[in-house]
């Protein structure tokens, strides 16, 4: 009795391990070591130690599938390697962003093997014999990292963290895997000698302590600084930006006006001047502004009396002037943080031409047939002397008696 047990356990055993194996034509022991396969963290390549059989045909394939753990599928990748000697010690799929994006919050790697020449099974399918299936892999990702800044005073500004959580996948089991976010640790970075800058409020970070959510950092002297923030959770995102701080301590001598006393009409008048060097973050904002001001009008030449070829906002603004008279250039700085504040005043003269009164042109002919020519000449602020010239240009023969150019000294 007990020799027949015996021989029919064997026969089972040999039966089951017949059907385990596939029988002899294909070695279906490939496996992967996937070990930890949570908390990976994206956009990242993956790599799954590989179990390769000892022995198999030249015409066996494997082949691993790798998708999401439930339909519809978001991302599919295949990789598929023939027996021979020198197959990879591990295979690799990347993963671009968070398994919360994934059907079922997970992925999973299906193992395949085939072979045209094996009956057994599924082997010459199209598709292989399943051999295993590894599940769940979650894959977390980083914080996209920003931050957003306001001068808040002078020299002042206010850092805030604006970055946003990266998302992350908790659980073991497939039943029970939610997502959440994962708010990141910050760091601050100022990309500037200590002595340029301090810390009004708030931490940077330092000594393995995370920075904190603002920061309020008085900058000592003025340039442009980068300021980074680095975002981490199970990995590093980082955001920089640069902060224009602008130079309050000038007085006017800094400026080096150079503004005319006299020029001619219509002549370009161009504010010279060292503001751009001064206000480099932003020479044409409103922390000043100029008008050009009448204060007497001597002549109503023109009724566009001024004409700016650069506007009056500008650093550098260039005008003409229409009529003659007497002008005031006015500068104001408008930023209570300029103390104190400059308003300076310069005084110029616009200059004419000598104008022609066509309607007063008179004649007095004697019985010579001499003539005496008259005109009269507008000479609101024009310089003196000058001298006016008188041409024949149609008509007959005649000639001026001693000069046709006349000096007029007043």
């Amino acid at each position: 009795m007990n020799n027949f047990f015996k021989k029919t356990a064997l026969l089972f055993l040999l039966f089951c391990c017949s059907e385990l194996t596939y029988s002899q034509c294909v070695n279906p022991s490939v496996n992967i070591d996937a070990g930890n396969t949570q908390g990976f963290c994206a956009p990242t390549e993956i790599n799954f130690p590989t179990i390769w059989p000892d022995f198999n045909n030249i015409s066996t394939e494997y082949i691993f599938i790798l998708h999401d753990l439930e339909e519809p599928y978001t991302l599919t990748d295949t990789l598929s390697y023939f027996h021979d000697d020198n197959l990879p010690e591990s295979i690799s799929f990347s993963f671009e962003t968070s398994s919360c994006n994934a059907s079922g919050l997970a992925y999973q790697i299906d193992v395949y093997i085939k072979d045209i020449d094996c009956e057994d099974g599924n082997f010459n399918t199209s598709s292989g014999e399943l051999i295993t299936s590894i599940f769940p892999i979650t894959v977390n990702d980083i914080p996209e990292a920003g931050f957003t800044y306001d001068e808040t005073g002078c020299s002042i500004y206010t850092l805030t963290n604006e970055s946003i959580p990266g998302e992350q996948v908790e659980g073991e089991q497939i039943d029970n895997l939610t997502c959440s976010d994962n708010p990141a640790s910050v760091n601050w970075i100022i990309d500037a000698d200590p002595s340029q800058y301090q810390v009004l409020n708030g931490s940077l970070g330092e000594n393995d302590l995370p920075g904190t959510d603002q920061v309020i950092i008085e900058f000592n002297e003025p340039g442009t600084y980068d300021v980074i923030i680095e975002a981490e959770t199970c990995g590093i995102d980082s955001y920089t930006d640069s902060i224009c701080v602008r130079d309050y301590n000038f007085d006017i001598n800094n400026l080096n006006f150079n503004f005319p006393d006299i020029v001619c009409v219509n002549e370009t008048v161009t504010l010279e001047n060292d503001i751009s060097s001064i206000f480099v973050c932003n020479p044409d904002n409103i922390w000043f502004s100029w008008q050009i001001n009448p204060v007497s009008v001597s002549c109503d030449i023109e009724d566009d009396n001024l004409i700016f070829d650069e506007p009056i906002t500008t650093a550098s603004p260039s005008f003409s002037v229409s009529n003659p008279g007497t002008y005031q250039i006015v500068f104001n700085t408008d930023d209570s943080c300029i103390i104190p504040t400059i308003d300076t005043t310069h005084t110029f003269t616009v200059k004419g031409f000598p104008q022609i009164d066509e309607s007063s042109f008179d004649y007095i002919q004697a019985c010579d047939l001499s003539t005496d020519l008259t005109v009269d000449f507008d000479t609101c602020l024009s310089d003196t002397p000058y001298s006016s010239t008188w041409n024949i240009i149609s008509g007959g023969s005649a000639v001026f008696s001693g000069s046709s150019e006349v000096n007029q000294n007043t």
